[in-house]
């Protein structure tokens, strides 16, 4: 059954427009935890249900924005992340596809080498624009 993620509660603009990308999210178990994974952002959150993984993913997400939008560091660590992103007006604001994480994420490979049961979902992730 997929899961869906409410959008985060934190709004980032930029001067011109609201910047959202569409971010792939790995729901997987690890003995007792459940873990909720992104690996186009690295960050993961985790819980003894998948609600609590979400929840615990939607602080580290917030978290990651809040830092590196005021660090003005949130345009390179995507870039650093794989992200197609065009100009820093971010026209065009691409998460790495699915494939490209398998090549790039050595965690994400190694899930699937493990054989996790893994499931996938999209999440719409706001971006502030200026970074």
């Amino acid at each position: 059954m997929p899961v869906t993620f409410s959008q985060s509660n934190q709004r980032f603009k930029n001067k011109r427009h609201d910047v959202t990308a569409n971010v792939i999210i790995v729901l997987f178990e690890e003995g007792d935890a459940h873990i909720a994974y992104s690996p186009a952002l690295d960050l993961s959150g985790y819980g003894y249900t998948d609600e609590e993984a979400r929840a615990s993913f939607e602080i580290a997400l917030s978290q990651f924005l809040d830092i590196t939008t005021k660090k003005g560091t949130l345009f390179s660590e995507l870039k650093r992340f794989g992200w197609n992103l065009k100009d820093r007006a971010l026209n065009i604001v691409k998460a790495p596809a699915f494939d490209d994480l398998l090549v790039t994420n050595l965690s994400l490979a190694k899930l699937l080498e493990e054989g996790k049961s893994i499931r996938t979902t999209v999440k719409p992730v706001r971006l502030f624009a200026d970074a």
